[in-house]
């Protein structure tokens, strides 16, 4: 059975985005490496100057045995 589309949902464009990352063991960050530290420092200024751009609204871990990450951005697509 087809699904039948909203009269004008063409013209809506989602402009902000959630994108969770997910950490390759758990507890990461309790258990970096120097070299990890390193690209994590790097990630987090990276990070910083999106956020001065105006393109990230909020980002940070989900502190927790697992620590996902989450960013919330705004992109044409």
């Amino acid at each position: 059975m087809a699904r039948r589309a909203l009269p004008g949902w063409q013209d809506r464009r989602v402009s902000e985005w959630v994108f969770f990352m997910h950490p390759p063991r758990d507890d990461f960050i309790a258990t970096m490496t120097d070299a990890e530290r390193s690209a994590f420092d790097a990630h987090a200024a990276w990070l910083r100057g999106l956020l001065s751009e105006g393109t990230l609204i909020a980002a940070g871990p989900c502190l927790g045995q697992v620590n996902t990450g989450i960013a919330i951005f705004e992109a044409p697509d």
